[in-house]
């Protein structure tokens, strides 16, 4: 469970993040915004590629997580690809309307060509228990039943996914 001063720290730095990306914001601007001063920002996470990737991490486990809570409340059966696929979509959108900077953070990373977002997902994927070989199993069993390609199960599958979102 994060504390005050650190949930206060990590909207700042998403906030900088943002505004400059990784690269133009500084551990300075982030402790100003937070109202902390930059010893306390190091003592909770390091450096600003630590305090980069938990902004990251934060966003992307609120979105499984919310995903997976989703899951759980419907109906939806365990290979059901376009049942999963809509559920992803609700939350996606979702997480949007409640984060609107959400999306402008990712195209940032992704426009800085920065390596820090399959990490992030590989880190998140492993934090969600059974949602990705649920995700992962449906996109199995579509393949077997012919109603979609197969293709690389994955890694790729999620960022196939992920793409499909951010253009919504």
């Amino acid at each position: 469970m994060l504390s005050a001063i650190e949930i206060k720290i990590l909207d700042s730095a998403r906030l900088e993040f943002i505004e400059k990306g990784k690269a133009g914001a500084r551990m300075k601007s982030i402790a100003q915004r937070a109202g902390v001063n930059k010893a306390l920002l190091h003592y909770y996470f390091r450096s600003k590629e630590k305090l980069y990737q938990e902004v990251l991490n934060n966003i992307l486990s609120k979105v499984w997580t919310t995903m997976q809570e989703n899951l759980s409340k419907t109906d939806v059966y365990e290979n059901d690809l376009r049942g999963i696929i809509r559920i992803f979509v609700a939350t996606f959108i979702s997480t949007v309307q409640q984060n609107p900077d959400f999306p402008r953070m990712f195209l940032r990373e992704l426009a800085d060509g920065s390596k820090t977002i399959p990490l992030t997902i590989d880190h998140a994927i492993q934090s969600v228990g059974n949602l990705p070989k649920r995700i992962f199993g449906a996109v199995k069993a579509s393949a077997a039943r012919g109603e979609i390609r197969p293709a690389g199960i994955g890694r790729d599958a999620v960022r196939f996914i992920w793409a499909s979102m951010s253009r919504s």
